[in-house]
């Protein structure tokens, strides 16, 4: 013989709501509702919450400024350096194979070769190992 008991649970029991309630922000302020419950803790105390988040948007500009500074400043010993570079380079390649060729012309054509090759081989060293260098140091950068 089976027999079947059901249990019936009080009326109270039967009905069960679960609440959850989540909140975020994102910044140094709180929402107003929340701000509001600090003050509620301690009077003054979203005043503090407010100096706070001045100090440190002023401490990251000053930051930021100085950062942007270098930065300008190294550009531009860069960019002037590399002109004056580029300039004497120039000239130095012109001059060498200015001599070799007046020498070759002048009879010394085993001078004049020799000092307008070496003239046009060390600008090319020069400019490729050059390119390699900035090549490796932006690769650092990144």
């Amino acid at each position: 013989m089976e027999e079947n008991t059901t249990l019936e649970a009080p009326d109270e029991l039967k009905k069960l709501e679960i609440t959850a309630e989540s909140a975020s922000f994102e910044g140094p302020i709180p929402p107003p509702s929340i701000l509001a419950k600090y003050e509620d803790i301690e009077p003054g105390l979203a005043a503090k919450i407010f100096a706070m988040a001045e100090s440190e948007a002023n401490h990251r500009h000053k930051i930021e400024q100085g950062v942007l500074e270098a930065n300008r400043r190294t550009a531009g010993f860069n960019s002037l350096s590399e002109i004056i570079g580029s300039v004497f380079g120039f000239l130095i390649g012109i001059v060498s194979i200015a001599a070799g060729t007046f020498l070759a012309i002048n009879g010394k054509e085993g001078a004049g070769s020799f000092i307008g090759s070496a003239g046009v081989i060390g600008l090319v060293a020069v400019f490729v190992m050059g390119r390699q260098k900035s090549k490796d140091s932006s690769e650092k950068e990144h």
